[in-house]
């Protein structure tokens, strides 16, 4: 049989400069010496993209901090990210 899963749902509404990140766990739970990247570092690094760049140098700068924060270490899970920007 198939498993469903029940996501919720939000709306908001995005204005021209916005960007919106979407991405999998992988992203706040990869891990350096069993320290999570973790939410406060994504927002910390999303929010330091330049907004002058487009979506694809903004989602480059978080992969950027990510691998810079890994220090050379892989990925230990598949790691999905999207970043939308509205113009």
């Amino acid at each position: 049989g198939h498993l469903r899963s029940v996501y919720p749902s939000t709306r908001f509404s995005v204005d021209a400069g916005d960007s919106v990140l979407l991405y999998s766990d992988a992203l706040l739970e990869s891990a350096r010496d069993e320290e999570g990247f973790g939410l406060e570092r994504l927002l910390d690094s999303f929010a330091a993209a330049p907004t002058s760049a487009d979506a694809a140098g903004q989602l480059e700068h978080v992969m950027g901090d990510l691998r810079d924060f890994l220090g050379g270490d892989s990925l230990q899970d598949d790691l999905t990210a999207l970043v939308f920007k509205k113009t």
